[in-house]
């Protein structure tokens, strides 16, 4: 209790003083001189420690951003919680859409954002997409040009196979039965979104 560690293993790790910050923020191991110092020790070293307080940090930050580009985020509570479990210090950032892509229906847009690159829709007011997605970076804004980047050359590649197959599904002629109950399904699955 207090300052004295209570001894015990788990997993063959003993319990300590010593922990560890952000894999590249902070190279050496910190002392928790007491539980009280936990938090503050972390978040020196990079780590915001408090699910909560990490949790505000990723939603204020990505609402500022969406506010800077004009429109506002496509929220999404459980994308919310991963990235607030994958990373420790967050930055939000935005990246660039090429307009192309928005010609495609809204899932083949947001599918390959949300599910594969854990990325949030910028919309504006009247809910369209504009041509912008946010992210969270697990670290600082250094060198953050670069992550937008890369960012952006990821999804760039995620909506070409998406544009592909769009249009080659739209090459295909199906029998009226098949698109009723296409059209069916898929007004279901849009009134979910």
């Amino acid at each position: 209790a207090g300052e004295d560690v209570v001894p015990m293993e788990f997993a063959h790790v003993r319990s300590g003083r010593m922990s560890r910050g952000h894999r590249f923020l902070c190279k050496e191991e910190v002392e928790i001189k007491s539980p009280e110092t936990y938090k503050e020790t972390m978040r020196k070293a990079f780590v915001i420690a408090d699910q909560d307080e990490r949790r505000a940090l990723i939603t204020a930050g990505l609402q500022k951003a969406a506010k800077e580009l004009g429109g506002q985020v496509w929220h999404n509570a459980d994308l919310l919680e991963e990235i607030n479990y994958l990373v420790e210090y967050p930055t939000p950032l935005y990246g660039r859409i090429d307009e192309e892509f928005l010609d495609l229906p809204v899932p083949a847009v947001v599918t390959p954002m949300r599910d594969h690159q854990r990325y949030y829709p910028v919309r504006k007011q009247d809910g369209s997409l504009m041509p912008y997605f946010l992210t969270v970076r697990n670290g600082g804004d250094r060198a953050i040009r670069n992550v937008q980047i890369g960012n952006e050359r990821v999804l760039r590649a995620r909506l070409d196979d998406a544009k592909f197959f769009f249009d080659g599904d739209r090459r295909k002629r199906f029998p009226a039965s098949i698109i009723r109950k296409a059209w069916g399904r898929c007004w279901i699955s849009l009134t979910a979104w």
